[in-house]
């Protein structure tokens, strides 16, 4: 169940609206809700990509790891044989697929 939080989602809503690209940072310290609350918002949302990151490992196994979270949600063919070698190539396939693709005209969430 998700409690409270209005203010925000009221927040979230506005900039998604909005007519024109908005980026919107959420922050605070660990464990009090930020990715549960754009969770919540995005909800019933299309063209919502959630990329999780995990600490303490070498780049080259967070790139995978990323990578492994892409194929999930874009269901690219292409990604079964692409070993991307830097977070640049990474970004550049996100910004490519997600943000200036068939779609781009289209409102997208992303969360990290």
């Amino acid at each position: 169940m998700f409690v409270g939080r209005k203010k925000e989602l009221k927040l979230l809503d506005e900039s998604y609206q909005s007519e024109k690209a908005e980026l919107v940072v959420i922050y605070g310290r660990r464990r009090i809700g930020k990715s549960c609350l754009v969770e919540q918002f995005a909800k019933n949302k299309p063209h919502y990509y959630a990329f999780e990151a995990i600490e303490g490992e070498k780049t080259t196994a967070q790139i995978k790891h990323f990578t492994t979270s892409i194929k999930k949600q874009i269901k690219d063919p292409i990604l079964e044989s692409v070993d991307f070698k830097s977070w640049e190539k990474a970004f550049a396939y996100i910004t490519d697929k997600i943000i200036t693709g068939k779609n781009s005209k289209k409102k997208k969430i992303l969360l990290s």
